[in-house]
C-alpha cells in the first residue's frame, strides 16, 4: 500500500469515528468534522 492509500484509509476512519457521533446529536461531532475537513483541504492543497 502506497503513502496516498494509507492517508486516504486513515482519513476513512477519523471519519468513522467522527460519523458515529453525530447519532448523539453531539456538538462536538460538527466542531470534529469542521476540522477534519479543515484539514482535508489544507492536505489536499499540499503534494504527498
Amino acid at each position: 500500500m502506497g503513502p496516498v492509500s494509507r492517508f486516504v484509509c486513515e482519513l476513512e476512519k477519523i471519519a468513522a469515528v467522527i460519523a458515529k457521533l453525530i447519532g448523539t446529536g453531539s456538538a462536538r461531532a460538527a466542531a470534529l468534522y469542521e476540522a477534519f475537513l479543515a484539514g482535508c483541504y489544507v492536505k489536499a492543497g499540499r503534494r504527498l
